[in-house]
């Protein structure tokens, strides 16, 4: 019995080799992604895995072209990066100025500040030990002040008349 030829309907899709590498390119993905993509795909019979003899052997994917003439999946590390036009209300460039203009007032404010802060915790520092100089200097006052009241009480005592000292008098 003879064959018949297979039309160009019945013909087997053209189907390519690709390593992992070379697949993530082509569908804009990275290389474990598109390893992960090929083992989905081997499990619903749709893509064929084959793996080197040797360890060091680069594995390759048979791969449908029609499969690879999709729109790729997401953009990647290997695809074109769109460019993406800043949306909003504010121009970048003359945002960010402003923002760092105002971030570098920010910190010298702060840093005037951290100066003020030090000055005032050296006043009150100083404050604190002319306080304490002026407790001790009051302290020494009054007992400066109480060896003087004795020191006049016994001039006082010694100026004392003779019948004074002989009748105990003058005394307090």
């Amino acid at each position: 019995m003879a064959r018949k030829p297979k039309s160009a309907a019945q013909a087997e899709p053209e189907s390519l080799h690709l390593t992992y590498k070379e697949l993530g390119r082509r569908m804009g993905v990275s290389v474990d992604a598109a390893r992960m993509k090929a083992k989905r795909e081997a499990k619903k019979g749709r893509w064929q895995i084959v793996i080197g003899n040797h360890p060091s052997d680069k594995s390759t994917v048979i791969v449908p072209s029609v499969d690879l003439n999709a729109k790729p999946e997401r953009v990647g590390a290997y695809g074109e990066q769109p460019h993406v036009s800043p949306k909003g209300r504010t121009d970048a460039p003359k945002q960010n100025d402003k923002l760092f203009t105002l971030y570098t007032a920010a910190q010298e404010r702060i840093q005037l500040l951290t100066d003020q802060l030090l000055e005032a915790q050296n006043d009150r520092i100083e404050l604190a030990a002319s306080t304490m100089r002026e407790m001790s200097l009051a302290a020494e006052v009054d007992a400066l002040q109480a060896q003087l009241d004795r020191a006049l009480a016994d001039i006082e005592y010694q100026r004392r008349t003779w019948w004074q000292r002989l009748t105990n008098g003058g005394q307090k």
